[in-house]
């Protein structure tokens, strides 16, 4: 239905997997993605996405602290100020790609 819904009105989408501190946990201990098929899918379509599970599991392996430890940093039952910043700026490298056009500080200098 979006991607109909997008076709019809000529809207874009951008898509962002977000996920509270007990959906992230598991990927930190190494356990499988429980929505493989999702992620799956959505490397077949051409609208950009982050899936912001997967970068706290690229950050949380240079860190040298526990999962439980590491989550605390960045939720409060939800994200705190510093995983706002945290989700702020794993979506920036997409989103900048994405737009067109760029915003004037990444836009190349001629």
């Amino acid at each position: 239905m979006v991607e109909r819904y997008i076709d019809e009105t000529g809207k874009k989408l951008f898509v962002i997997l977000s996920y509270s501190a007990g959906g992230v946990q598991p990927r930190l201990l190494g356990e499988d993605r429980f929505d493989q098929v999702l992620i799956d899918y959505l490397k077949t379509r051409a609208y950009p996405w982050v899936d912001l599970r997967e970068e706290h599991v690229a950050e949380f392996e240079t860190f040298d602290l526990d999962a439980d430890a590491y989550l605390k940093r960045y939720y409060i039952g939800h994200y705190a100020p510093v995983g706002n910043f945290f989700c702020a700026w794993a979506v920036k490298h997409k989103l900048v790609e994405w737009l067109d056009p760029k915003p004037q500080a990444y836009r190349d200098r001629d």
